[in-house]
């Protein structure tokens, strides 16, 4: 660790001392929230998850019993860091804030049709939750993540959001979808 919190404290200009207290208190408040699902931005999500009951016979007592084994850890690597450990590079991603002045679309709120929605088994509240949209601003699963392309951040598009069953995206997630209009290039996103 204190390999690492020199690396960081001379990329951040902060005390490597600093940097191992943010380490463990980021390590400290995984722990806290992984059984409601803990995100590391550009990392990926850890979540707790139910291990396998089983049902074997008691060697002591020979009567028939279920085992409960202990919750797993499940890690789910975020799509853009997978591809920048596999290439050695992450790809650059601007944060966004109000004080950016990206162009933005009109939003129209998409909504799917009941009736559809009926015939492939999604439920009419998963329907009226549903984040369906063309333009305006992202919303964000996690930290905000606006590619860039050409030197600039690349314009909002649209998201699709997750139904469940044969609809569900990663984790019930979000794919964004983001253009450039210079190159007419699109790139997205998948949160969760």
């Amino acid at each position: 660790m204190n390999e690492l919190s020199e690396q960081l404290a001379t990329a951040t200009g902060m005390s490597a001392d600093d940097v191992s207290r943010l380490l463990t208190e980021l390590a400290n408040t995984a722990y806290a929230h992984a059984a409601d699902g803990f995100v590391l931005p550009g990392f990926g999500k850890f979540q707790l998850v139910a291990g396998e009951s089983r049902t074997g016979v008691n060697p002591f007592t020979r009567k028939t019993q279920v085992f409960h084994a202990p919750p797993n850890v499940e890690f789910t690597v975020d799509t853009d860091a997978e591809k920048g450990f596999r290439t050695g590079n992450a790809e650059k991603v601007l944060p966004t804030s109000a004080d950016d002045a990206a162009e933005v679309l009109a939003p129209i709120r998409l909504v799917p049709d009941a009736q559809d929605a009926e015939a492939a088994g999604i439920e009419a509240e998963r329907i009226a939750e549903a984040e369906f949209k063309v333009g305006g601003e992202p919303d964000w699963r996690q930290a905000p993540a606006v590619p860039v392309c050409c030197g600039q951040p690349m314009l909002f598009y649209g998201q699709l959001d997750s139904l469940g069953g044969d609809y569900i995206i990663g984790d019930v997630g979000l794919l964004y979808v983001f253009l450039c209009r210079l190159c007419c290039s699109s790139r997205s996103i998948l949160q969760y």
